[in-house]
C-alpha cells in the first residue's frame, strides 16, 4: 500500500494551506503531512483556540499572497464552504473541497453563474473498496442490472450536540451531508440519472432522513442517507441483476453474491480502502485539473440535492 500510495505523487512539490483545523481538518492534515513532495505550509481557522505547532495564518489575503503556496484545503462546516471558495476566485491557487460545494439553491445558482473554476469537490466514498468494486461492475455489467441500493448512515451514535444537527452549519441536515456523498457516486457510475421521489424525515427543524428514488435506462436506484448508525454498515449496497444479488459491505471490505433464492454463492474479500481519504488526497493532488470538468460535476450532482429537496 506504501509503494502505491508513493507512485502516486507527483514530482512536483505541493504545498497546501488547511482552512478549518478541526475534527476533519485534523484527519486530512494527518494523511498528508508525512509524504515525500507535499508540505503543510500552515493553516487558517477563526477559532482561536486551537492549539498546534503549525504556522498560522491570521487572514485569508494572507494565503493568497503567500507566493509558496500552491493548495487550499477547505475542511470548515458545510454552510461557509461556498464563500471561502470565493475568497480565492482570483488567486493561482488550487482550492479542494470536499462535498457539499455549495449549502443552498441561491449558492448553487452563483456556482452556475462563476467564472472561475480552480475548484474540486470532492467525497472520500468514491475510494472505498466497495465504491471501487461497484463503480467496476455496473462498468462491465450494465446491461444486466436490474436495480442498485445505496444507503449511507454514520460510524457512530451522535449526541444532540453534534454539529450535524446545527441546521445553519450542516447546510440543512442529512441529505445535503451523506446524500451528497451518495449523488457523487451515483453521478460517477450512471451519471444524469432522474431523482423520481424523495422522502424526508425532519427532526427540531433538521432532515436526520432520507429516502430517494430515482432511474437511469432500465435501472432502479435507490438512496437512502441518515444520522442513525447503519446496522448493517456505514454503507451499504445491493445490487440485483437478472440472475443475482449482490451485498456490498464498506466496513468489512465484503462482497456477497445470492442467487435470487437468497442462497449464499460466494464471497470476496476486498483490498482494505481504510485510507481512504489518504488516497483521494493524493489523486486529488496529482489528477489532471480539468478545472472546467470539476465545476461542472459540482454543478451536476448539488442540483440533483435540490431537487430532492424540492420534490419533497
Amino acid at each position: 500500500m506504501i509503494s502505491y500510495i508513493y507512485n502516486m505523487i507527483a514530482q512536483t512539490q505541493k504545498n497546501i494551506v488547511f482552512i478549518g483545523l478541526g475534527r476533519f481538518g485534523i484527519k486530512r492534515l494527518n494523511s498528508l503531512k508525512n509524504i515525500p513532495n507535499v508540505k503543510i505550509l500552515g493553516f487558517y481557522d477563526p477559532n482561536p483556540n486551537i492549539s498546534t505547532d503549525l504556522n498560522r495564518f491570521d487572514t485569508i489575503q494572507e494565503i493568497i499572497e503567500c507566493t509558496d503556496a500552491t493548495h487550499v484545503i477547505i475542511s470548515t462546516p458545510n454552510n461557509t464552504h461556498w464563500s471561502y471558495i470565493k475568497r480565492f476566485s482570483d488567486s493561482k491557487l488550487k482550492v479542494i473541497c470536499e462535498k457539499p460545494i455549495v449549502a443552498s439553491r441561491s449558492e448553487l445558482e452563483e456556482l452556475k453563474q462563476a467564472t472561475f473554476s480552480n475548484f474540486i469537490m470532492c467525497s472520500n466514498l468514491s475510494y472505498f473498496s466497495t465504491s471501487i468494486f461497484l463503480k467496476n461492475f455496473i462498468s462491465l455489467y450494465r446491461n444486466e442490472v436490474e436495480s442498485l441500493k445505496l444507503s449511507i448512515g454514520v460510524h457512530q451514535d451522535l449526541t444532540s450536540n453534534d454539529w450535524r444537527f446545527d441546521r445553519e452549519l450542516s447546510g440543512g441536515g442529512v441529505l445535503i451531508d451523506n446524500g451528497t456523498h451518495l449523488m457523487y457516486l451515483l453521478d460517477e457510475i450512471t451519471p444524469n440519472f432522474t431523482i423520481t421521489k424523495a422522502q424526508i424525515k425532519e427532526s427540531a427543524n433538521i432532515d436526520i432522513e432520507a429516502l430517494l428514488q430515482a432511474k437511469n435506462d432500465h435501472i432502479s436506484i435507490s438512496l437512502f442517507a441518515t444520522w442513525e448508525k447503519n446496522l448493517d454498515d456505514y454503507v451499504f449496497t445491493e445490487i440485483k441483476t437478472k440472475n443475482n444479488f449482490y451485498k456490498l459491505f464498506a466496513n468489512k471490505d465484503l462482497v456477497q453474491k445470492f442467487d435470487l433464492t437468497g442462497k449464499l454463492i460466494k464471497e470476496i474479500r476486498l483490498e482494505s480502502k481504510n485510507t481512504s481519504l489518504l488516497i483521494e488526497s493524493h489523486n486529488v493532488l496529482t489528477k489532471s485539473w480539468s478545472q472546467k470538468m470539476h465545476k461542472e460535476k459540482a454543478i451536476r450532482v448539488m442540483e440533483y440535492v435540490f431537487q430532492a429537496y424540492e420534490l419533497h
